[in-house]
């Protein structure tokens, strides 16, 4: 076997030397010695804690929801400190992130604070909704120190640092940019698939609560919120299956409850936790005892300023039944407990908080024995500027109020302003629900950033109904309930052979005994709205597209109809639409 050996010149042994000395260098001069970190990499700043450190939206008041506190004083000859929320991390300047008002892409500041004090927050509603701060997220809050009045880029450093992070229901302050995903949850009670908010002792009463994310994992507690409760009592625990938790109760006393829900995570670092923003009143009564029924009015109508004058008024029925009247918004009590006065209770104030209130009336008796409680159902009222708001008209131009009751097959114009300029807005019917649809094309907004469309009811099930216009940075909400079939009798045998082939059931609901009126409805319904529901920037259907089975209707007809149609779905000019 014959071996060789290789042995390196004298001068190769020189060049690798070289060469490994360069690398060596090369390597500490692009790592830093013994592999240490950038130096240029800014340490973080101090943090800012908050107390308290989270909570619901719809508790957050006009001042003082929470104190955001430095563990320092600012540096010397700095004379006071302003907080601003940061919604582009690219510029974490002053200027860039704190104005009072005067611009469009810069928000108002988040806190003040004078000499060292605490920073008191403003009001929520001074960067929600701001064009900047809209869209749900976190969000980091930084804290500029300094050293005159007013504040500018060049007399102000960034001292301390915290996080804001928030949904449609919660908020939550931290030191660190949060890991977990937030989640907000919804509750209903049911009977019978039935909503109800009051019931016999002894009927079966199922709490489902509602997770988004769907996808979040943990369990939920369901609480007795009652506000004459020194703390929430608890009524169950559930875990979390695709998306819902649910319990069912039977043995709740006689009595009045508000119904809450809290959902914890199983990982939470991957799930945040969160909480209904709003508590389900629920009244259950002694069977022996007389049904009470409670209507609250208020007045004026809403909106009203913040600080206006507001009269609610309840009616008690019967009118013999003695007892008291408790008014709230939402959860909160406002006033003290009223005495019914032949069948009436009235209270008014100028302490409604400001923000979308949901107003009940809950009447508690003198004898439980004799006459049960009852709880109105809740009026919606606006308090304040609480931004953008969808607005709608009849056929004939006059305003639908708040959650107006709509007839099968009625037309009616909303008006969703506050986009931007042909921004693409999608439109939801009953979002989140097993029912959701999204309706036709998303539809652009015109040169003002509102969103005006027609939109048909029909095709749907009586009851609550809510739509949805979506855009990148928000979503405004229309909610509206849709009335029992009305004009069946009548409509059905006689109207529908004329009015059903050209304008689906609209002629159904109003025919009368010879199917004259069946037939102009059908016939003003299918003439004016070929396509079920038009949109003067967009259009959207609800239901079916076309009817079928008609023998009435020829080829060429249902080829201009689709033509038509086609047509009214095309947005080439979004301002002119």
């Amino acid at each position: 076997m014959r071996t060789t050996t290789t042995v390196a010149r004298p001068g190769t042994r020189w060049m690798l030397a070289v060469a490994a000395a360069l690398m060596l260098v090369m390597a500490f001069v692009v790592a830093g010695p013994f592999g240490a970190a950038d130096a240029s990499e800014e340490p973080p700043l101090p943090r800012l804690t908050a107390d308290p450190s989270s909570g619901l939206i719809a508790e957050a008041t006009v001042i003082g929801w929470t104190k955001l506190t430095a563990p320092e004083a600012c540096p010397d000859g700095h004379i006071s400190m302003t907080a601003a929320v940061i919604a582009d991390q690219s510029d974490r300047t002053f200027e860039g992130n704190v104005t009072y008002g005067a611009s469009e892409d810069v928000g108002p500041p988040f806190a003040e604070g004078l000499f060292g004090d605490p920073f008191v927050a403003f009001v929520w509603g001074s960067f929600i909704g701001h064009p900047a701060f809209q869209e749900p997220g976190s969000y980091e809050i930084l804290a500029f120190c300094h050293t005159d009045l007013p504040a500018t880029n060049a007399n102000t450093v960034a001292a301390f640092s915290a996080w804001l992070t928030f949904n449609d229901l919660s908020w939550q302050i931290t030191a660190e940019p949060p890991s977990a995903t937030q989640t907000s949850v919804t509750l209903d009670a049911t009977v019978d698939d039935e909503p109800v908010t009051d019931v016999e002792a002894g009927t079966e009463v199922e709490l489902t609560a509602t997770m988004d994310p769907s996808e979040a994992t943990g369990s939920v507690e369901f609480f007795d919120s009652h506000p004459d409760l020194d703390e929430p009592v608890s009524l169950g625990e559930a875990d979390v299956s695709s998306g819902t938790a649910t319990i069912a109760l039977d043995d709740l006393d006689a009595g009045e409850y508000v119904l809450t829900a809290a959902f914890s995570p199983e990982d939470p670092n991957e799930f945040a936790e969160s909480q209904t923003a709003a508590g389900i009143p629920l009244t259950v009564n002694d069977p022996a005892a007389v049904q009470t029924t409670t209507t609250l009015t208020v007045a004026p109508e809403s909106p009203v300023e913040a600080g206006a004058e507001v009269t609610m008024t309840a009616t008690v029925a019967p009118g013999e039944a003695a007892g008291t009247v408790q008014f709230r918004a939402g959860t909160e009590t406002v006033g003290e407990a009223v005495p019914v006065e032949s069948g009436t209770a009235e209270l008014t104030t100028t302490e409604l908080p400001e923000g979308e209130l949901s107003l009940t009336a809950s009447f508690s008796p003198t004898d439980p024995a004799a006459f049960t409680a009852s709880t109105s159902t809740s009026v919606p009222y606006t308090v304040g500027d609480t931004g953008p708001q969808v607005t709608a008209v009849d056929a004939d131009g006059n305003p639908l109020g708040d959650n107006p009751v709509l007839q099968d097959g009625q037309v009616v114009t909303l008006t969703a302003p506050g986009f931007q300029a042909e921004e693409e807005v999608t439109v939801t019917l009953d979002a989140g629900t097993d029912t959701e649809e999204v309706l036709g094309d998303p539809i652009p907004a015109d040169d003002e950033g509102s969103v005006v469309t027609e939109f048909t009811a029909t095709a749907m099930e009586p009851g609550q109904h809510q739509l949805d216009f979506a855009g990148a940075g928000q979503t405004l909400e229309w909610p509206f309930q849709l009335a029992g079939e009305t004009g069946e009798e009548n409509g059905t045998e006689t109207g529908e052979e004329n009015g059903t082939e050209n304008g689906d059931d609209t002629g159904a609901a109003g025919g009368t005994d010879d199917g004259t009126a069946g037939a102009a409805g059908g016939t003003a319904g299918g003439n004016a709205n070929p396509s079920g529901n038009l949109a003067q920037t967009g259009a959207f259907i609800v239901g079916p597209a076309l009817l079928l089975g008609l023998a009435a209707v020829s080829a060429g007809y249902a080829f201009v109809r689709r033509s038509r149609r086609d047509e009214l779905l095309t947005f080439d000019d979004a301002a002119g639409s």
